[in-house]
């Protein structure tokens, strides 16, 4: 019996491990996606040193599903709140770049971070007519944000990071 036991456990510690493993390195494409989202290069070294971090990609999941639940609701109130936890998880790759020594918007991603946690007036609308349209500076962000939810539906991760570094840019670029 206690055989039993600690095989199953064995087992159980595995599968929680390997999920973690795959949930990093979903993080380190998605985070790739990013940097390539926002058109600058980096070094093989930062690449992999990206790939290879042990962060997850759990929280930056959990922001789209809450929008897309919002959109799926045509909630602008939904909306606004998963913006708010998309805001508060993007704080990861900041802190994966300079991990990895990359320097280059560190301090923007940040500030931009915090401005959508806190659910800062101005830095993005949401507006609801027929459909939930999400604005910063009357650039429509909607299909960035719709394109990263089906890319991170589908597990595709560099391509939802894409997105969400043609979402960061819109937003810094203003």
């Amino acid at each position: 019996m206690n055989k039993l036991f600690i095989v199953t456990l064995f087992c159980a510690l595995f599968v929680v491990a390997s999920t973690n493993a795959s949930a990093a390195s979903d993080l380190g494409d998605l985070v790739l996606g990013v940097v390539e989202g926002l058109e600058f290069t980096v070094s093989s070294h930062a690449k992999q040193c990206i790939r290879d971090t042990k962060h997850t990609v759990t929280a930056i999941k959990d922001g789209l599903e809450d929008i897309d639940h919002g959109f799926s609701k045509k909630s602008v109130h939904d909306v606004a709140d998963g913006l708010k936890d998309f805001g508060g998880a993007l704080i990861v790759i900041p802190e994966i770049y300079e991990e990895c020594g990359i320097s280059k918007f560190v301090s923007e991603i940040k500030t931009l971070a915090s401005r959508l946690k806190s659910g800062e007036a101005g830095v993005i609308d949401v507006v609801l007519r027929e459909l939930i349209n999400i604005f910063h500076n009357r650039h429509d962000l909607t299909s960035y944000f719709k394109d990263a939810i089906a890319d991170e539906k589908k597990g595709s991760y560099t391509d939802c990071g894409i997105n969400v570094g043609k979402i960061i840019g819109v937003l810094l670029r203003d």
